[in-house]
């Protein structure tokens, strides 16, 4: 018992020793009439200072847009990215991925009963503002246009790394 209260009184002397700062943006859910599409970003981890020990979540982000349809993957399916801004560089895209079409990650599932594909557009760098998505769903001889602004939010986080390194283990 003595060595839970004098770890726990070292913990806390210690105190919150690692600062993480979260530059992210909102998940947007949309409804399409063969299935649903998420829009998600992620950013990049990035060591700002050693001391004090300060590490951020920031750009340049990956945006991914992610089409799941009940049907069996036989279907084409198209996400074509129109436009993406603001962003300090150019950002190159036009239908999907590298090869210019849409990645079928994890083709169809037979115990959920679904299909997944999706479109991953990397190296945004919008400077923290709200993001501008336009893009295009082409499924089963139709098209269905979307625009959607992904919004930031920050947090920050005080962690003590001593006591995460433990706790890991």
């Amino acid at each position: 018992m003595k060595k839970i209260v004098l770890l726990s009184l070292l913990l806390l002397l210690s105190g919150c020793t690692h600062l993480y700062k979260m530059y992210e943006y909102e998940e947007v859910n949309l409804e399409s009439n063969f299935g649903s599409i998420g829009v998600a970003v992620s950013g990049t981890w990035n060591e700002i200072s050693k001391d004090p020990e300060i590490t951020e979540l920031a750009s340049p982000y990956t945006i991914r847009i992610g089409f799941i349809t009940p049907d069996k993957p036989d279907q084409e399916v198209m996400i074509k990215v129109i436009s993406v801004g603001p962003s300090l560089e150019a950002v190159n895209y036009f239908k999907a991925n590298e090869t210019g079409v849409t990645k079928k990650s994890f083709a169809y599932q037979s115990d959920s009963n679904s299909s997944w594909y999706a479109v991953v557009i990397s190296n945004i760098q919008p400077e923290y503002q709200p993001i501008t998505l336009e893009f295009e769903l082409h499924y089963r001889g139709s098209i269905e246009s979307y625009k959607v602004v992904l919004k930031p939010k920050y947090w920050e986080e005080h962690r003590n790394n001593f006591y995460d390194g433990i706790m890991s283990v």
